[in-house]
C-alpha cells in the first residue's frame, strides 16, 4: 500500500474536526484497515482533565490507554491556554517552530498506514510567523 495521509481542518474551533477523525478512525479499524490517528498540536489541554481532550478521544478510538505520556506521543506539543498556539507557545515559554512540526508529521507518515492528521483551530491557526495550519 502507498503512504496515504489525510489532513482533518476547519474554518474554526469547535466545528466537529476531531469528532470526524474518531468517526474515521472508528469506520476504517472495523474494516480491519491499519489506520494511525495524531493531532500534532493542542491548546486548551487540561492536564487534570485530559478526558476531555481531543488527543485523548482519538486514543481511545485506537484502543490505545489514552494516560499523558501516551497523548504526548500523538500530541507532542500541549499548551495549557485555549488560544492560538503561537501565542500559547509564547506565554508558556516553549517551542513552537513550524519546521519542526512539518518534520514530526512526516516523520509519522513515513509508514505504509493510513494516517490521520488533526489540525488545531482553523486553517488559518498560525503556528509560527507567517505559517499556519493550511501551510502544513
Amino acid at each position: 500500500m502507498h503512504k496515504k495521509n489525510i489532513f482533518i481542518t476547519s474554518t474554526g474551533t469547535n466545528l466537529g474536526k476531531t469528532y470526524c477523525t474518531v468517526e474515521i478512525l472508528k469506520e476504517l479499524a472495523s474494516r480491519k484497515i491499519k489506520i494511525n490517528g495524531f493531532k500534532p498540536i493542542l491548546s486548551g489541554f487540561n492536564s487534570y482533565s485530559i478526558a476531555d481532550s481531543d488527543s485523548y478521544k482519538i486514543l481511545e478510538t485506537k484502543n490505545i490507554n489514552p494516560k499523558l505520556e501516551n497523548i504526548k506521543e500523538i500530541t507532542p506539543w500541549l499548551f495549557k491556554s485555549p488560544i492560538a498556539p503561537s501565542i500559547a507557545a509564547v506565554n508558556e515559554n516553549k517551542s513552537l517552530k513550524y519546521q519542526e512540526v512539518l518534520k514530526w508529521c512526516s516523520k509519522k507518515s513515513n509508514n505504509s498506514e493510513i494516517n490521520i492528521f488533526e489540525g488545531a483551530g482553523g486553517i488559518h491557526v498560525p503556528i509560527e510567523g507567517t505559517k499556519t495550519i493550511l501551510n502544513l
